[in-house]
């Protein structure tokens, strides 16, 4: 008989959803929730995918899930700028980041925070000093039938961040004003 832990742990990795006994609804939810993961990381960034483990990722994949399980990473809006954080600081993905992964990475994470996000805030900057002067602004909907949008800005004078990630919120629907900038702890 399985208990919860193992099951729960076995949507963190395939080779534990695998050792689940075949054709139970525990192995299934196991790989549903992975194939859920796996898609929901790599949709956004197929830059991601592409210019760094293709074709299907495995290797990214199965090793930053254990990380976040390990350090209990959190898989909401943020879950995008974790994996980067995580891309830069291994040995054998870090030097391979481009500053487009970079950007989509960020987008990613902006345009999940737009649907997420339960605030009165209508959108989110998020800045990156490997960006310089260019910033991911995420805004959500304010009208009806209005979709939500991500956009790359380029600003004058460049953000000083003192953090590698930071983002603040904007109240209203308009970007009027900078900051202050709040770190992303990676």
């Amino acid at each position: 008989m399985l208990t919860e832990a193992p099951v729960y742990r076995a949507y963190f990795s395939w080779a534990r959803a695998r050792a689940l006994p075949e054709k139970t609804r525990e192995r299934q939810m196991a790989e549903m929730a992975l194939r859920a993961y796996w898609h929901a990381l790599f949709d956004p960034c197929p830059q991601l995918l592409q210019g760094l483990c293709p074709p299907d990722g495995a290797d990214i994949f199965e090793r930053f899930l254990a990380w976040a399980e390990e350090t209990r990473c959190s898989m909401g809006w943020s879950l995008h700028l974790h994996l980067l954080g995580w891309l830069l600081r291994d040995a054998k993905y870090g030097a391979l980041v481009t500053e487009e992964m970079h950007i989509e990475a960020l987008a990613a994470a902006a345009s999940r925070w737009t649907i997420s996000d339960k605030s009165l805030s209508g959108g989110i900057v998020i800045g990156c000093q490997r960006l310089r002067e260019r910033v991911v602004v995420g805004w959500k909907c304010h009208t009806p039938g209005e979709v939500r949008a991500v956009s790359l800005l380029r600003l004058e004078p460049p953000p000083r961040l003192d953090d590698f990630l930071a983002s603040f919120t904007v109240t209203g629907f308009q970007l009027e004003a900078l900051g202050p900038w709040a770190p992303i702890p990676l």
